[in-house]
C-alpha cells in the first residue's frame, strides 16, 4: 500500500471513529457521571477507573468494571461539530444508578474524545424515568 493510500485510511478513521474507539478515549472529566466522586488527579479514561472489559452489541459499545459498574457509547449520528452519541451509565453491584444522555463528542487535544455539550436532546436517547437532567 502507498503512503498516500495508507493516510487516506488513517485520516478516514480518525474522522469516522467507532463507538468503541469514542467510549475508550472519552475524556471522563469533560461531562457530568457516576466517576465524578471518583476524580483523582491526571485520571481522563475509562480504563483510569479500570474499566476495561469491552464488548459491542448492536452498534453499542460497552466497558464494564465486572460486577461493579458498566458504561456505554452508541453514535446516533455524526455532524460538521461533532458526534452525537448516546452514553450509558449504569451501576451492577447491586445499587440502582441507571442514568443516560445524548452528548456532542469532538477530539481533544490528548489524542482522545471530550464532551463538547451534554445537553443535547436527542428523542432516541432521553434521559430515564427519576434520572432528571
Amino acid at each position: 500500500m502507498s503512503l498516500l493510500a495508507t493516510l487516506t485510511v488513517i485520516a478516514s478513521l480518525q474522522a469516522n471513529p467507532s463507538a468503541a474507539d469514542i467510549l475508550q478515549g472519552l475524556d471522563m472529566t469533560s461531562f457530568r457521571n457516576s466517576t465524578g466522586p471518583l476524580r483523582v488527579e491526571g485520571w481522563r479514561r475509562p480504563a483510569d477507573w479500570s474499566f476495561s472489559a469491552l464488548t459491542v452489541s448492536e452498534e453499542t459499545a460497552y466497558l464494564e468494571r465486572p460486577g461493579d459498574w458498566k458504561i456505554g457509547l452508541k453514535i446516533l449520528r455524526t455532524t460538521k461539530d461533532g458526534v452525537i452519541a448516546c452514553f450509558y451509565d449504569r451501576a451492577q453491584n447491586g445499587g440502582r444508578y441507571a442514568a443516560q444522555q445524548a452528548l456532542r463528542i469532538v477530539r481533544d487535544d490528548f489524542g482522545g474524545y471530550r464532551v463538547l455539550d451534554q445537553n443535547v436532546v436527542d428523542p432516541t436517547c432521553s434521559p430515564l424515568v427519576g434520572q432528571g437532567r
